[in-house]
């Protein structure tokens, strides 16, 4: 129900919520480094358009708002 919906959204939302961002892929690329330590000589062969593909499997994109699946 819509009133279940609510209340699920609200409850989850501080977990859920990831910030505002300019785009998918600013977040996923933020999220790789906090997540790999990437030495700088090795950073140009990533292919981070790859990497906000799968990312965004468990996140959603809304109006420059990011959020993880929950």
């Amino acid at each position: 129900s819509l009133v279940n919906d609510i209340e699920y959204a609200m409850k989850n939302f501080d977990e859920a919520y990831q910030g505002k961002w300019h785009s998918e892929r600013e977040f996923c690329e933020q999220l790789f480094y906090d997540i790999n330590e990437i030495p700088d000589h090795l950073a140009s062969y990533i292919d981070y358009d790859k990497v906000t593909s799968d990312y965004m499997y468990e996140h959603t994109f809304v109006d420059g708002y990011m959020f993880r699946d929950v």
